[in-house]
């Protein structure tokens, strides 16, 4: 293997024409970079109509609840055909107050993306100066 350094610019394009066989880089989630990556015209030349539907369907849905499903379901599929193999560990720590409800992992850990569905409990303790 011979790695090569690329700027920012070069690498997006190799990418977005399928112009490589390894990149560290990043696997985004939202439906746009999932669908360049692994519905009906990936880039990848990964091919699943299963796949390509739910990928269509994270991209209308509004509810949460169902959107952790589809993403599931996503995963589950994903997983187990494993189309890619990232090349990278892709982890992120975020640390939210004992008080914070509505987080959820795998699906709803990160607390700046699901602002949408995140309370604050009660705290007898807590007083509001």
């Amino acid at each position: 293997m011979q790695l090569v350094p690329l700027e920012p610019a070069v690498l997006r394009e190799r990418v977005g024409t399928g112009e490589f066989d390894a990149i560290l880089g990043e696997v985004l989630t939202a439906p746009t970079p999932l669908a360049r990556m692994f519905a009906s015209d990936s880039i990848l030349g990964y091919s699943n109509p299963t796949v390509s539907e739910l990928i269509r369907q994270a991209s209308f849905s509004l509810d949460p609840d169902s959107t952790d499903q589809i993403y599931a379901e996503l995963g589950s599929i994903l997983s187990a055909e494993l189309p890619m193999t990232a090349l990278f560990p892709d982890y992120e720590m975020h640390v939210v107050h004992s008080r914070v409800r509505g987080l959820q992992s795998p699906f709803r850990a990160v607390p700046l993306r699901h602002m949408e569905v995140l309370t604050l409990e009660e705290d007898s303790v807590f007083v509001d100066p």
